[in-house]
């Protein structure tokens, strides 16, 4: 079979499913290559465009944008009565809940540096997996945490709750690279830190990561989840 260069036209293609046999077959192999590149290579003002077209789309979902202010109308006395009645009978209730929120965090180490296959953590429902290649060091209590992290991660929140999580990098060459995140209830989310691609945190809705990511990193990252 002849040599078949992988393209990012090869991969649309591919992911339209509009490839001849031989073409799917040499995608496929790039795929399960561990050790090939998952980047293309581009000249430095390409490298450029790519990375502010890709930031001005992504800032608009992964941004914590703060809470309005709820201004509220005076109730009336007998309103006002009732709600302090109901405050008292639940008093035992509210105390449970903020211990709840007060737990201690826990903490999770998950270091998958020279691993094959993925590495995972439920921290009450709450399921960090590290991709081969991937470290991740994690302090996490029922609503908030810190993640620091290498490479790729997987972000599954099947807890009851939104979670607010501070990404760090745990890359060498990665400076002080964070980012402030909403994980909603029932959605997963991929994070990425990866120098070459940008110096900053990438957080993305698993759905939608083709739309944000470039299609060849994005092959890459759903070849390698669909192995989990």
């Amino acid at each position: 079979m002849q040599y078949i260069q992988i393209t990012e036209e090869l991969l649309k293609r591919y992911h339209s499913s509009k490839c001849s046999l031989e073409e799917q077959a040499a995608v496929e192999a790039w795929l399960e290559d561990p050790d090939e590149d998952i980047f293309f290579q581009h000249s430095s003002e390409k490298e450029g465009e790519i990375e502010r077209l890709l930031w001005d789309r992504l800032q608009k979902n992964t941004v914590l944008k703060e809470v309005p202010i709820k201004r509220f109308r005076k109730k009336s006395l007998w309103l006002s009565v009732a709600a302090s009645l109901l405050l008292i009978a639940t008093s035992t209730i509210v105390i449970n809940r903020i211990g709840f929120f007060k737990a201690t965090p826990q903490l999770v180490r998950i270091d998958n540096l020279n691993g094959q296959f993925a590495k995972a953590h439920n921290i009450n429902g709450l399921i960090l997996t590290a991709l081969p290649k991937g470290d991740i060091k994690a302090r996490i209590n029922s609503s908030s945490g810190n993640v620091s992290f290498c490479e790729v991660m997987l972000i599954e929140n099947h807890s009851l709750e939104d979670v607010v999580l501070d990404f760090a990098s745990a890359c060498s060459d990665s400076g002080n690279s964070k980012k402030n995140f909403i994980c909603k209830k029932g959605i997963s989310y991929v994070a990425l830190k990866m120098s070459s691609l940008s110096p900053d945190i990438i957080v993305v809705d698993q759905r939608y990561m083709e739309d944000y990511l470039p299609l060849n990193l994005a092959i890459k990252i759903n070849n390698e989840l669909r192995q989990i």
